[in-house]
């Protein structure tokens, strides 16, 4: 490596002092280029691109821990409120016990 070149952070390759840009990896280097309104968009795009990789195992495990076990709950008491016919509670229990009712008092 001469003196005028530096170690990418993203690759560890070597690049030129004063590049902006890896020329390999593609990833922003300095400062300049994330304030420069050209090179911006370059960082920008970098930036979305790296963003739209797989997510890792981690990632996956965590949102499941996070949404899934939730919602199943949700479910299992929605399931529950609206089928318990042993009590007034449950929506379809009380419909049917007033259809019911309807029909004694009613004779249908």
């Amino acid at each position: 490596m001469t003196p005028d070149q530096v170690i990418c952070p993203f690759c560890t390759r070597s690049v030129k002092t004063f590049d902006d840009f890896c020329p390999w990896c593609e990833k922003p280097l300095t400062t300049f280029a994330t304030t420069d309104p050209l090179q911006s968009i370059r960082a920008e795009g970098d930036m979305i691109r790296s963003s739209m990789n797989r997510p890792t195992p981690i990632v996956l495990v965590g949102m499941c821990l996070l949404f899934g076990l939730p919602f199943i709950f949700f479910l299992v008491v929605a399931f529950i409120f609206l089928f318990d016919s042993s009590g007034v509670n449950g929506i379809v229990g009380g419909i049917c016990k007033m259809e019911l009712g309807r029909r004694v008092l009613w004779n249908n």
